[in-house]
């Protein structure tokens, strides 16, 4: 128990927090790239749900074998176990000190909130944005 309680919360609270940054977007919008350029300026982790699954499975973890054998049959890894996935990437060493840029997760609100609730919570939140027409023109050429 600190001596003075206030004090120790004061400079508790002025430690300087690290970047926990989510990028959201549609298709068209070049989030890898956007992630990427964010992570490299900011010495963050660049956190990709699939390149998490091939990193699980490389490093022998039974669920990274589960979701690349998934991901290589043409199946969709179920979202409980890719939730479990980029909930152990972010929880580890490199992410929790300096700092992770997620890109394109969670892909829905339940997602979302099994994040906040686990204690995964960003410190930002960027939506790029596109209209229609402009992703059309990207997508198709």
């Amino acid at each position: 128990k600190p001596k003075d309680p206030i004090a120790h919360l004061i400079s508790t609270l002025k430690v300087p927090e690290v970047a926990r940054v989510i990028l959201l977007g549609p298709p068209g919008t070049d989030l890898k790239l956007q992630a990427e350029m964010l992570a490299a300026k900011l010495n963050l982790v660049h956190v990709f749900a699939q390149d998490i699954c091939h990193e699980a499975a490389k490093a022998g973890k039974p669920d990274g074998v589960e979701a690349k054998k998934l991901i290589d049959s043409g199946a969709e890894v179920p979202a409980a176990l890719l939730r479990k996935l980029v909930l152990d990437k972010l929880s580890s060493k490199e992410c929790v000190r300096n700092g992770w840029v997620l890109e394109g997760y969670p892909p829905v609100a339940a997602e979302a909130h099994a994040m906040v609730t686990a204690g995964m919570m960003p410190t930002t939140v960027i939506c790029v944005e596109i209209d229609d027409a402009e992703a059309t023109r990207r997508l198709v050429g």
